[in-house]
């Protein structure tokens, strides 16, 4: 699906159940708006794409041992009613790139990354790359 029959999708009311599960009723409005904004915002900057798909990523909260599971450790967390939603097309090659709002674009080519470098480590192209 390309970006175009995407916004058909939203603008005819196709996800409204899914978008009133995720949000509520209440929302539904600004919710559509925000997905429609987020599918603009991606064609202003790549273009219009076959296969491309609009994802949603629950926030939430460490509420105790916070970075502990990165040692076996044990984490205590709870969703919270914030998300994360971004447009995605699949593209052949090893370049990723990835422009959040309000930030510049990282360009990240996972070729590079065939083992550790001290120097990347911490960095947002390592972690895109990992």
């Amino acid at each position: 699906m390309n970006t175009t029959q995407l916004k058909n999708i939203i603008n005819n009311g196709e996800l409204n159940d899914k978008l009133v599960a995720l949000y509520g009723e209440s929302a539904l409005l600004m919710q559509t708006e925000r997905y429609l904004k987020a599918i603009d915002s991606f064609v202003a900057i790549y273009g219009d794409f076959e296969n491309v798909g609009i994802y949603s990523v629950p926030g939430r909260s460490e509420l105790s041992g916070n970075h502990t599971d990165h040692n076996a450790g044990c984490v205590i967390a709870s969703s919270i009613d914030l998300d994360v939603i971004a447009v995605a097309a699949k593209v052949d090659g090893t370049v990723i790139r990835i422009k959040s709002e309000g930030y510049p674009e990282d360009i990240v080519d996972i070729s590079e990354y065939t083992e550790p470098d001290s120097a990347r480590f911490a960095t947002s192209a390592a972690i895109i790359a990992g």
